[in-house]
C-alpha cells in the first residue's frame, strides 16, 4: 500500500499543482490510430487538429512564456499523435523556440504505440525538446500480437521492438542524450507467463540507463470492448506474484523508491489541461467524452476559455486531499458533477 501523506507531500502537492508558472497541455493532434487494440476506449470519431486549432496552441504558448511561465510540460496523446507527425513536430518547435527566448523550461513527451518512429524521427524530435517516449507492450511476441493489433488486424510487436532496439543503439552512439524510454507493460490474467518471457529479453537486449519500467494492469474504460477480456482485480494473489516477479527480473529497470509512493493524477492538477482534436479542453484522458470532463475551449486568441464551476470540482479534489482521489480523480469528480446536477433540478 502506499505510504501516508505527510504534512510536508501535502504542502509539495498542492503548490505544485496549484502553480501557475507552470503548465501542462496534453494535446491530441489527432484522434485517429494506426492501431485497434483489443481493450482501446476510444471512439475515433475527431480527426485532426484545424489549423486554426494549431495557430491557437502556439498562441497559447508563446503568450505563456512571454508572461513570465517558468515550466512548459508538452505531452503528445491521441489515437495516435504520430500519425499527425507534422502537428507534433511543428507544435513542438514552435515551443522550443518560444521557451528558449523566454527562459521558460521545456519537457517534450509522447505517449506512442512506437510503429512510426524511426532514427530520422528520433533526431528531429529531440531537436524540438522532446526527452521521454511511453510505449506500451501486452508481453512477448505472440500474445503482443493478439493484443496490440494494427488496424485490420495485423501484428505489431517486431516492428515496434526493433524501434526500440534502434534507440537503446542511437543511445550507445551518444545520440539523444537525456531521453528516456518508459516501458509500460501491460499486465491481464491471459498474458503474465509471457510477460515474464518478455522480461526477460529486455533485461537482456536493453539498457537500464535508457529505459524504465511501468507495470500497468489493464481495466475497463468505458469503451466499446469492456467486458469482451480478462482483467485482474486488485486483490488478486496472481496480480502481486507477477508483479514481484517482474520487478525481480528488472530492478535495474525499476526506481524501487517510486513502487510505494503516491503519484498525483495529472487530471488532479489546477495546471493540467487536455486539448482535443475538436479544441475542447478537459482534465482526463480516460473520461474523454464525459460531461464532466469538459471545462472549457481554445479560442483563437490563444487563451483557455474555463468554466468555472465545471474546473472548480476537480480543484475542489484537490483541496480535499484525499489519497484515493488524488491517484485517480475521476470517481469523485463525477459524484460532485452528479450532486451539482441533483441540485440544480
Amino acid at each position: 500500500m502506499p505510504a501516508m501523506l505527510s504534512d510536508e507531500d501535502r504542502l509539495y502537492i498542492l503548490s505544485s499543482a496549484l502553480d501557475d508558472k507552470e503548465l501542462e497541455l496534453i494535446i491530441f493532434p489527432t484522434e485517429q490510430c494506426n492501431f485497434r487494440c483489443t481493450y482501446c476506449y476510444e471512439d475515433f470519431v475527431q480527426g485532426r487538429l484545424s489549423p486554426e486549432h494549431v495557430a491557437a496552441l502556439k498562441l497559447l504558448i508563446e503568450t505563456r512564456c512571454r508572461g513570465g511561465l517558468r515550466h512548459l510540460r508538452l505531452s503528445w496523446f491521441g489515437g495516435e499523435p504520430l500519425v499527425a507527425y507534422d502537428i507534433v513536430r511543428d507544435i513542438s518547435s514552435h515551443a522550443h523556440r518560444s521557451c528558449l527566448d523566454h527562459g521558460t523550461t521545456l519537457n517534450v513527451n509522447l505517449t506512442t504505440n512506437g510503429w512510426l518512429l524511426d532514427e530520422q524521427r528520433f533526431l528531429e524530435l529531440a531537436s524540438c525538446g522532446a526527452c521521454e517516449y511511453q510505449i506500451s507492450l501486452d508481453g512477448d511476441q505472440e500474445e503482443h500480437d493478439r493484443r496490440r493489433v494494427r488496424k485490420g488486424g495485423r501484428p505489431s510487436f517486431k516492428r515496434i521492438y526493433d524501434v526500440l532496439t534502434t534507440y537503446n543503439r542511437m543511445r550507445l552512439q551518444g545520440l539523444l542524450p537525456g531521453t528516456n524510454v518508459i516501458l509500460r507493460l501491460h499486465l491481464h490474467p491471459a498474458n503474465t507467463g509471457s510477460m515474464l518471457a518478455l522480461a526477460r529479453r529486455i533485461e537482456r537486449d536493453f539498457d537500464p540507463r535508457f529505459f524504465s519500467i511501468y507495470l500497468k494492469e489493464v481495466g475497463y474504460y468505458g469503451g466499446q470492448h469492456d467486458g469482451s477480456y480478462a482483467v485482474f482485480n486488485e486483490t488478486d494473489r496472481a496480480l502481486s506474484e507477477v508483479k514481484t516477479r517482474l520487478r525481480e527480473i528488472l530492478h535495474a529497470f525499476i526506481d524501487e523508491s517510486s513502487i510505494n509512493r503516491i503519484d498525483v493524477c495529472y487530471a488532479g492538477k489546477a495546471n493540467s489541461f487536455t486539448i482535443r482534436a475538436n479544441g475542447s479542453v478537459g482534465k482526463c484522458t480516460l473520461a474523454l467524452d464525459s460531461d464532466f470532463n469538459q471545462v472549457g475551449t481554445l479560442t483563437a486568441g490563444g487563451t483557455l476559455a474555463l468554466d468555472g464551476p465545471a474546473l472548480g470540482r476537480w480543484v475542489q479534489v484537490l483541496a480535499e486531499m484525499r489519497e484515493e482521489d488524488l491517484v485517480c480523480p475521476v470517481h469523485r469528480v463525477s459524484q460532485l458533477a452528479r450532486e451539482t446536477a441533483r441540485i440544480a433540478a
